[in-house]
């Protein structure tokens, strides 16, 4: 397995009180698998996926990243680039100073992968090109791109590290729906060619289903369910409801 999580456990402090989001979570992700966590607004779907990335340090319990555990480690050093994130809002990600130019080329200068700017230029055009922008957009700061624009931003600048491990967390969820597909194809696009696994955090039933080689459903900050591609394809259509999953994976 590529990510394993086991019995992970988080609780934040909100108003004076404290309280668990993830109550003993396991989940694990194979090379080259896409992992769908389905569940409603607020059960814990992004609080998962940043500790699997160890942008948020769990409370207890283990993650590993091939055998490797991370959550002995004080500092991830260069698996860091194996570790990406493309997050719910780009905006919030990017630097409204910088041109996307500078976004794009930031990581690559964190891991000192590009011996010079030539080769700098050449690694940024490459992505920028892949993911369907132009280069006056690299010249633009993130106000002055739409959103759809500002996506594949985000999605370059992770990619741009060549990582095995990416977390999408709701990823086309601020899109419009002409927008979605393309940014979909795009992401399975890459896949092939770079052999990246995807944990794809949603609770658009649809893309899930169009995605998934399994998934994980998630409630009340446990992982209740998980459903083979197969199973996953004879549910029913988009007007399944949460509830009525979280009701059949409790019954005896």
């Amino acid at each position: 397995m590529l990510i394993r999580a086991c019995g992970i456990r988080k609780s934040f402090r909100t108003g004076g009180r404290k309280v668990e989001v993830l109550k003993g979570c396991s989940l694990c992700i194979g090379e080259r698998e896409t992992v769908v966590l389905f569940g409603e607004s607020g059960c814990g779907k992004t609080t998962l996926g940043k500790v699997l990335l160890m942008l948020e340090k769990p409370d207890a319990g283990e993650v590993f990243y091939r055998d490797v555990e991370l959550t002995g480690l004080r500092n991830l050093g260069h698996l860091r680039r194996k570790l990406q994130l493309i997050p719910q809002n780009p905006g919030e990600a990017l630097d409204p100073r910088w041109k996307i130019y500078d976004s794009l080329a930031e990581p690559l200068r964190v891991h000192k992968l590009a011996d010079n700017r030539e080769e700098e230029l050449e690694m940024v055009m490459s992505f920028a090109e892949m993911v369907g922008l132009k280069e006056e957009h690299l010249h633009r700061r993130p106000a002055e791109v739409s959103g759809g624009e500002l996506q594949r931003v985000a999605i370059a600048r992770a990619l741009i590290l060549e990582p095995e491990f990416v977390v999408c967390d709701e990823p086309t969820s601020m899109l419009d729906v002409s927008v979605q597909a393309a940014i979909v194809r795009m992401l399975m696009d890459f896949q092939k060619k770079l052999g990246i696994s995807y944990l794809f955090i949603t609770h658009d039933f649809s893309l899930a289903k169009a995605v998934a080689d399994r998934m994980y459903v998630m409630g009340g900050g446990i992982v209740v369910k998980e459903l083979r591609k197969e199973e996953l394809q004879g549910l029913p259509p988009e007007s399944l409801k949460l509830h009525k999953l979280l009701t059949a994976s409790l019954r005896p």
